[in-house]
């Protein structure tokens, strides 16, 4: 008998080993300041949620590619500017916006082994 899916939301401190059906939304790959690579990503099950855990991936994971019915292909939830701007938004969450880059005010040079840092200006195009 297989284990009973859990949900997104309901990650937490209680366990290791989860079951959980997603779709990944995007995927990234980063290059730590030793050189070391491993991927990112966004993933999403059937149930929006607010949720800041981070989920690893470990030698004993599995993963297996199937046909999902009850998880869109794109979920997007946009915030609006006026509430990012009052500060009505969590900064350890990536949010949806709908706007362009208006202008680039400061790139940081590229220092061996530091983040390259670029402050932009957004225009809201709501």
């Amino acid at each position: 008998m297989s284990r009973k899916v859990d949900s997104v939301k309901d990650i937490n401190d209680s366990k290791e080993t989860w079951r959980l059906t997603v779709r990944i939304m995007d995927v990234w790959s980063v290059v730590n300041n030793k050189g070391i690579e491993h991927l990112e990503m966004i993933v999403m099950d059937s149930l929006v949620c607010d949720h800041s855990k981070k989920i690893v991936f470990l030698g004993g994971t599995t993963m297996k590619a199937i046909e999902l019915q009850n998880i869109p292909p794109k979920g997007y939830f946009f915030k609006d500017f006026g509430e990012i701007l009052q500060g009505k938004c969590k900064t350890d969450r990536l949010e949806d916006i709908i706007g362009a880059v208006s202008e680039i005010n400061h790139i940081q040079s590229n220092i061996p082994g530091k983040k390259v840092v670029v402050s932009v200006v957004l225009k809201d195009l709501k």
